[in-house]
This record gives structure tokens, C-alpha cells and sequence, in this order.
């Protein structure tokens, strides 16, 4: 956290297991007061705790942590993943505003999101994780841009895979409504 005082541009990304091998795959409860975090695991187990509750998760899961969450992490030995970390000021509009214009969700409620390995959205946020890899690690002209411009993009990714999936499950929920309707009209004539 103290390098992100010193780089209002700071964006970092590292393996799951960089950083949780020597912990014994545990990191325990804290909060970062000016980093928003992407973790994402894949065909993985772990426990994740988020301000007070403990969520066990398995499979592929990306789980987005806003400024100020108490979070940490019990992983499966050897697990896969990564976890983006951006720092606020890189994301201000963002965060004050939410993508598109209006309030989100997304930077403000951790959100557990299971998705599909062959979605689209979920293959294109993951082409933008490789740039941010190589981006990190080539330390050319203008890096503090680019990782900023390439995490808003992966993070706009993810946001838009996460209101494509709200919005099929509440056409779900409005047809099953409206099936039900109209079984208690045929029940009822």
C-alpha cells in the first residue's frame, strides 16, 4: 500500500501463487484504502471472506473487491489465478459515476461473479489481463497510462459481463412471473 501513495497511477498484477505460497496459501484479513482489486481463480478452490461473511468458492471465479472491503483468502495449494490491483485515482471517474454514465454497483458491493470460460466478455477481459501482463513487465514510455487505459478497459469488460448475467436472470424471473400468470387464468376459466 505505500507504493500507492508515492504512484497515483499504480497498477500491479501478480499470480495468486506469487504471493500465497510462502503465506501457506493464506492471506489473512485486511483492507486497502485506496486499491480496488480484481482476483480471479480458475478451475480452483478457496475461501474468500469479505467484510464479515466467508464465501467457499469453486470452479472459476472472479471476485471484484472495492476500496475499504475487508478481504482475505484461504487457497487451494498451487492454485491459479491472479488478482489486478488499480489504485482509485486511476479508476476516480469510474468509481464516482459507474461505467456508462450512471451509479454502479460494481465499485461499491464486492461482486462474486462465476463466469463462463467461453463467454465472449469473459475471453475478451481476459486478452486485456495479457496486455496488462506484458505491459507490466516491459516497462516502456507512458506505462502508468497504458495500465491505467488497458485496466478501465478489462474492468468495463467484466462490469458489462455482470449486467449482461443481471439482466438474463431478470428476464428469467419476468417470464416465469408471467408463466405463472397465466397458468392461474387457465386454472381459473
Amino acid at each position: 500500500d505505500r507504493t500507492t501513495q508515492s504512484s497515483p497511477g499504480f497498477v500491479h498484477i501478480e499470480d495468486i501463487a506469487t504471493r500465497s505460497k510462502g503465506l501457506d496459501w493464506h492471506i489473512k484479513p485486511h483492507r486497502h484504502n485506496r486499491l480496488f482489486q480484481i482476483l480471479c481463480i480458475f478451475d480452483g478452490e478457496m475461501e474468500i471472506q469479505l467484510n464479515r461473511e466467508t464465501h467457499p468458492l469453486q470452479g472459476n471465479w472472479v471476485v471484484t473487491i472495492p476500496v475499504g472491503v475487508v478481504h482475505g483468502f484461504r487457497f487451494q495449494p498451487n492454485s491459479d489465478g491472479f488478482v489486478l490491483s488499480v489504485t482509485d485515482s486511476v479508476l476516480a471517474e469510474e468509481i464516482l459515476q459507474g461505467f456508462g454514465g450512471h451509479s454502479s454497483e460494481f465499485f461499491q458491493i464486492p461482486q462474486l461473479i462465476n463466469p463462463n470460460k467461453g463467454d465472449r466478455q469473459f475471453q475478451q477481459f481476459l486478452r486485456y489481463i495479457d496486455l496488462i501482463r506484458e505491459e507490466f513487465s516491459s516497462h516502456g514510455a507512458d506505462q502508468d497510462q497504458s495500465l491505467g487505459l488497458l485496466s478501465r478497459l478489462a474492468l468495463m469488460t467484466l462490469n458489462r459481463q455482470l449486467q449482461h448475467k443481471k439482466l438474463q436472470a431478470s428476464l428469467g424471473q419476468k417470464e416465469s412471473l408471467m408463466l405463472s400468470k397465466f397458468r392461474a387464468l387457465i386454472e381459473d376459466h
